[in-house]
């Protein structure tokens, strides 16, 4: 697992630090009905990528990086046309498709403890098949009319400006780098296992994401002002503690060496994180600029808590992390709870 983890430094970085923006930006270029916008979002991508590239060139030309960054590539492709899917409302090849990637890449998995092959090559195939079925149960036409503002000029929203988009796109990417980040710190920086706090961080975010990715680009699109129900954001989190309890239980059972502190810990998270991942969505769709603003400040008091403490086991790394989410919400709360802007009674 590390060494996969290492050789997917650089396609993990874009995965997680622009393809991750996706579903946000889709949403609000769907919205805008302007097929210029996504023309404008392609650009952005495509920069990025090259930037991304040059600036990790140790970590991105070997053969497993390769297919790891073809593999980020292509799961951006897929997110695009799966926020399309969940704008038509077509929730149950939404459901399947979304299990198609993973249960690939498992079944790879579990088949290399006995053939002992790279994971790259497992991860690249399985985002391979999903782009395939994808592909299969996209409306292509749905797409272009949907973005052909000569065609919805009296719903059009305009075209999204390039400074819109790049405060959208460093918005909504804020939390999946700081994965990534954090994953690289781990490995690079100190001692812990990056693999068994890979299955942490993978265990709480991922459950969220998979949950509620769908749920927040529902909800816009019904609701174009943004605007979260608060018993919403309390509550739906509630959810992934509950899952992550469940895998927590089978982890112990595996006897994975993880403590049972480190295991409430991560629960703990799961739900003070999901708390968060609403509240940035809402964040990047409004008002980007103060967000991007919250998350820098937010990751700095982690930097410094970083530094400050001696991180020598993964329960003190998960508080860390957990510094960083709940820095960004008393944030939030102190700037815009009190005016009731972002959120909602109900």
């Amino acid at each position: 697992m590390d060494l996969f983890i290492r050789s997917n430094y650089a396609g993990g970085f874009y995965l997680f630090g622009i393809a991750s923006s996706v579903s946000i930006i889709a949403t609000k270029i769907i919205s805008s009905y302007n097929w210029q916008s996504l023309q404008r979002y392609l650009i952005f991508s495509f920069v990025a990528f090259i930037i991304l590239i040059l600036t990790l060139y140790d970590y991105a030309f070997s053969i497993s990086a390769l297919l790891c960054i073809f593999a980020a590539l292509l799961l951006h492709l897929n997110g695009f046309m799966l926020a399309v899917l969940i704008r038509d409302e077509k929730i149950q090849a939404c459901f399947f498709l979304q299990l198609v990637q993973p249960a690939v890449f498992l079944t790879g998995i579990l088949l290399s403890t006995w053939l002992g092959y790279d994971w790259a090559y497992p991860y690249f195939l399985s985002t391979f098949i999903a782009f395939f079925a994808f592909i299969f149960c996209s409306n292509f036409n749905r797409i272009y009319n949907l973005l052909n503002s000569k065609g919805n000029a009296e719903f059009s929203r305009g075209l999204l400006s390039y400074s819109g988009l790049f405060l959208t796109l460093i918005s909504s990417m804020s939390f999946p780098l700081f994965f990534q980040l954090e994953l690289f710190f781990v490995g690079e920086l100190t001692s812990l296992s990056l693999g068994k706090y890979t299955v942490l961080q993978k265990m709480y975010s991922s459950v969220s994401v998979a949950l509620f990715g769908g749920v927040l680009v529902h909800l816009y699109g019904k609701d174009k002002s943004g605007i979260l129900p608060l018993k919403k954001v309390l509550t739906l989190p509630l959810i992934t503690s509950f899952v992550v309890s469940c895998v927590a239980i089978i982890l112990s059972f595996l006897g994975d060496g993880l403590s049972s502190s480190t295991l409430l810990l991560t629960i703990f998270t799961s739900y003070v994180f999901s708390i968060a991942m609403f509240v940035t969505f809402a964040m990047s769709i409004n008002n980007a600029k103060v967000n991007i603003y919250l998350m820098v400040i937010s990751f700095l008091i982690y930097l410094v808590v970083f530094q400050l403490l001696i991180v020598d086991n993964i329960t003190i790394m998960l508080g860390v992390s957990l510094v960083f989410y709940i820095s960004y919400i008393l944030m939030f709360v102190f700037f815009y709870f009190i005016k009731s802007k972002f959120f909602k009674e109900g």
